[in-house]
This record gives C-alpha cells, sequence and structure tokens, in this order.
C-alpha cells in the first residue's frame, strides 16, 4: 500500500510529518540547498535542448527530486526521535529532581516538629493575652523567619495545638484562628513519619489547593501529643524552577 504523502513546498512528505515538519530548521535548510541544484536540472535541459543532445534530462530530475523527499523525510522522522529521546531524558531528570526535593521535606518537618522551644512553647502557651505567651510566641516566629530565609521553598509555616487553634504562624496577614479539626486529627493519628497532602487547607485559603508537609509535636521525654506543625510547601515555583533550568535558554524549548 503506498503511503500516503502530502506537498510541502515542493517536496512529497508523509502525512504525519506535516504539522511539525515546519518547526524543523534542518529540514528548510537542506530543502533549499537541494533545491538549488535540482534547479541545476532546469538550466541542462535547457542547454541539451539548444544543443540537440538526447538526454532525457527529465527523467533525471524526477528522481533527483523523488531522492530529496525520501532524504528530507528520513531527515525529519530521525530529528523528530532525537527530540523525544531528548525530552524523555529530561522529563525523567525533572521527576528526579522533584521527587529529592521532596523528599528533603521529610527531613525538614521532621526536624522543626522536635525542636525543643516549639515544645516548650506548646507546653507553656496559656493564651494570646498572657503576657508569657506573647514573648515565647515572638520567639517562635522569630525562628520562623529564621528558617524561611535559609530555605525559602516555604511560603507559610503554622504551629496548631491539638484542638485546631492557630498559636502561631509566619504569615501573621493571614487572620484564621482555628482549622477544620478532622485536618489535625488526621495528622495526630497517623503512624506515618508526616502527613503530605495538596488539597484545599482552610488556613491558606488564598490557595485552591496547596501543597503542605506536617507533624505531630510531642512533648521531649514521652509520646503526648500538644500540637501539629505544617510546612506550606512554594510546589508551583518549585516547578517553575526545576524546569526553567531544563530549558534551552536560545530555543525556550525543553
Amino acid at each position: 500500500m503506498k503511503e500516503e504523502t502530502i506537498n510541502y513546498k515542493g517536496i512529497n512528505i508523509k502525512n504525519e510529518l506535516y504539522p511539525i515538519i515546519k518547526y524543523i530548521e534542518d529540514v528548510d535548510k537542506y530543502k533549499d540547498e537541494l533545491g538549488t541544484l535540482n534547479s541545476s536540472w532546469d538550466i541542462l535541459s535547457l542547454l541539451g535542448q539548444l544543443g540537440d543532445i538526447n538526454i532525457d534530462i527529465g527523467k533525471t530530475k524526477e528522481n533527483f527530486l523523488n531522492l530529496t523527499s525520501t532524504l528530507l523525510n528520513h531527515l525529519a522522522i530521525q530529528q523528530i526521535k532525537k527530540v523525544t529521546q531528548e525530552m524523555n531524558f529530561k522529563s525523567q531528570v525533572a521527576i528526579d529532581i522533584l521527587i529529592r526535593n521532596l523528599f528533603e521535606r521529610r527531613a525538614d518537618i521532621g526536624f522543626l516538629a522536635t525542636d525543643d522551644d516549639i515544645r516548650l512553647f506548646l507546653e507553656n502557651f496559656v493564651s494570646k493575652y498572657d503576657e508569657n505567651s506573647l514573648l515565647l510566641k515572638q520567639n517562635i516566629q522569630k525562628r520562623f523567619k529564621e528558617y524561611v530565609s535559609k530555605y525559602t521553598v516555604y511560603f507559610d509555616i503554622v504551629l496548631f495545638d491539638t484542638y485546631g487553634r492557630v498559636l502561631v504562624r509566619l504569615n501573621e496577614d493571614i487572620g484564621i484562628e482555628k482549622v477544620d479539626l478532622s485536618f489535625i486529627e488526621k495528622v495526630l493519628n497517623t503512624s506515618d513519619e508526616y502527613v503530605e497532602s495538596y488539597q484545599y487547607h482552610d488556613f491558606i485559603p488564598k490557595y485552591q489547593q496547596s501543597l503542605v508537609y506536617s507533624y505531630k509535636v510531642t512533648k521531649a521525654n514521652s509520646s503526648e501529643n500538644v500540637g501539629v506543625l505544617s510546612l506550606c510547601f512554594k510546589f508551583k515555583n518549585e516547578m517553575k524552577v526545576i524546569f526553567n533550568n531544563l530549558v534551552n535558554k536560545k530555543t525556550k524549548s525543553v
């Protein structure tokens, strides 16, 4: 069965190549070079007629045109294969980087959830009107700011008590005082090392979906729960950074 082709700038190419062949620079480059050679057959044909030379230049030109089509089709297919392989490789690199970065978040939440100052704050917090509690809160906020300045992948850190009340957070512009208790209970009752949730979180209502890493905070010398710590991850920013590092700056392609 003869393969269906379509004419592209005087060259017959396979139908499936037509939508993308115009984006393959090498095809146009070599088409122009071969086209220059092809035009020579017209000159030779004219000279043959003038010199009364009995040579079928037309048939030779047709064969050359067919050969040109074959070469350019093959070139396009090989270029597509090459780009596909490169994209597969870079896609895997992007996935590997993302997995590694997300894995590191587990270490972050585990480290902060066992921080002595955070434990001390939760064990001694009375109310937002208590002077000593306010001093402790300011100290924790300072710790959060220092942490985020060092690890810039987070846009907020939130500390709750076991009843879902927001005791201290990095971004105080968000006036949420209490959250859905089912979220708190899920974190308190987990047997995993952390809880990863990509969903709507009522304590960061600006986002329809956000990636948050949470873990329970316990007393220093016991398994008694005293609160929940949540790290709010800049997921979209992280993906943008990963892709920007993989993009070809000249072609703007991955």
